[in-house]
């Protein structure tokens, strides 16, 4: 039972950076070791193993595993959250992924592009078609001038299906070139960047913000002021309520970690 670390460092593979606890790859349930594309990545997770370890952590993560390994997505529920091992809890999500769910996943980010918040348009008051106008058409406009993807709008309350042919698009795009931050096409570490996708398009119900962010095209504040736009003026108008507040919060906290993760997905 592995209970303590005493070193951690990273060791570079043929397959990207590794994390390496006293000699002990880091691997996931399934035993697979976590390999990350870039070392600035690779040092981030050190920095934050380390951190855990100033804070007494060990006990709580480390202790439990009854393995030579290090099991990380075992504990996703238990021992992550949002300001526990963060970065370490969004890279293991990614592996491990069988074809089956990578397929549910990129069925899930279409789905999102298929009813894409942005597309969703007031008729009053003014200030908010205005504001929606002026804020969500750039994003709508820069997705068809990057990936030709473009997207029909509408102020009507029932759902529209989106063209088959962006539907199309945006799964090609999710299975075949999700790297889109770098521009390639060799696809390192393709099950990284899906995941980032797919996690972003849940916090912010758009295919297009999540790939906005993905391409470093959005800091945070934007990506967060764009995604609940129509919340954000209701609170102009009417005042915080501390429930939607708090909700809000959370979901700010969890895309700046997924700012810095596509972030670090490109950096040297």
């Amino acid at each position: 039972m592995i209970k303590h670390f005493e070193k951690i460092e990273i060791a570079s593979t043929e397959n990207g950076f590794a994390i390496m606890l006293d000699g002990q790859a880091l691997k996931t349930q399934a035993q697979t070791v976590i390999h990350v594309p870039t070392k600035k990545m690779a040092e981030t997770l050190v920095q934050e193993w380390e951190k855990a370890k100033q804070d007494n952590m060990q006990e709580n993560i480390i202790g439990a595993f009854d393995t030579q390994e290090i099991d990380i997505q075992a504990f996703d529920t238990q021992a992550f959250d949002a300001k526990t091992l963060p970065l370490t809890r969004i890279v293991s999500g990614a592996f491990d992924l069988s074809a089956h769910e990578i397929d549910k996943q990129a069925a899930r980010f279409v789905d999102y592009g298929n009813h894409d918040i942005l597309c969703y348009r007031a008729t009053h008051p003014d200030m908010l078609v205005e504001r929606q106008s002026e804020e969500w058409d750039p994003m709508i406009e820069w997705c068809a001038q990057t990936f030709d993807i473009s997207f029909q709008q509408t102020t009507k309350l029932k759902p529209i299906d989106q063209p088959p042919e962006t539907l199309e698009k945006l799964r090609a795009l999710y299975m075949d070139n999700p790297n889109i931050g770098q521009g390639a096409t060799d696809n390192p570490a393709p099950h990284l960047w899906q995941n980032g996708l797919s996690r972003f398009a849940t916090l912010s119900n758009s295919a297009i913000l999540a790939l906005a962010v993905a391409a470093g095209q959005l800091d945070v504040e934007t990506a967060y002021e764009l995604s609940f736009l129509d919340e954000l003026f209701q609170i102009e108008q009417w005042g915080v309520d501390e429930d939607a507040l708090r909700r809000l919060t959370i979901l700010k906290q969890e895309m700046a970690l997924l700012v810095d993760y596509f972030s670090l997905l490109t950096s040297e």
